[in-house]
Order: C-alpha cells, then sequence, then structure tokens
C-alpha cells in the first residue's frame, strides 16, 4: 500500500495532486479602504496615504489614473490633481512646508485607537 502524504489527493496512475492554497492580500489598497471609510471618501476617489512627501499607500482608482506607490507627492498630485491625500500620524515636531505641499498631518490615520475622522485629517485638492 502507497502512503500519501498530508493534504495529497491521489490522482489517477499513482500520481498525487497536492493542494494548495495561495493567497495574495493588496494591503497597500488595505490601508486606503481604512482611511476612506474612516474619513468617509468615495470609494471611486483617487485616494494615497501620504508619509511626509511620499505615498505609502494607493488605492486602486488613483492606480488607474497613473499614481503608484512611493511616488513624491507633487509629482501625484501633477498627474491626478483630484487626488484626495491622508497623512499617516506623525509623532513629535512637524515641519509645516509638509503640510504646505499636499498633505495635512493628524493624529488619527488608520493605526489610531476609535475616534471619527474630519475634514481637517485630509487634505482636498
Amino acid at each position: 500500500m502507497q502512503q500519501q502524504q498530508l493534504g495529497a489527493a491521489p490522482l489517477g496512475g499513482g500520481v498525487q495532486f497536492v493542494r494548495r492554497v495561495i493567497v495574495h492580500l493588496d494591503l497597500d489598497c488595505f490601508y486606503c479602504q481604512v482611511e476612506q471609510k474612516r474619513l468617509n471618501i468615495p470609494r471611486e476617489k483617487p485616494c494615497a496615504v501620504q508619509q511626509w512627501q511620499g505615498l505609502i499607500a494607493v488605492n486602486y482608482a488613483a492606480r488607474a489614473a497613473g499614481v503608484t506607490r512611493h511616488m513624491r507627492v507633487h509629482d501625484a498630485k501633477k498627474i491626478c490633481p483630484e487626488l484626495e491625500l491622508v497623512h499617516v500620524q506623525t509623532i513629535g515636531n512637524i515641519n509645516p512646508d509638509d503640510a504646505a505641499e499636499g498633505g495635512v498631518a493628524h493624529g488619527g490615520g488608520a493605526a489610531a485607537a476609535g475616534g471619527e475622522g474630519s475634514a481637517q485629517d485630509r487634505e482636498s485638492s
């Protein structure tokens, strides 16, 4: 009698097929979705999460417009002027130049514990 490996299903001719499931989670877009939900930003609106002057998460609508992760805020706004930016939580001193160039620092973000988002947490074009 032939011993089967755990999780293997026999096929004809003594060949075994190992069943596998590969899961791909797009956590980059998920981060944007969390912020969109928290701030009531419509799903179809191009949105990105920014840290300092770079984008760390981009939703599907912004990707469709040509915006990519790690793009600079200034370049992303040129490509997609309607891009809604949400700035991650900033701890410590906030450089006013960062907020002036496309983002609003806030104490919230997806990592914050509870609380409702406000228009102050995001920056619209």
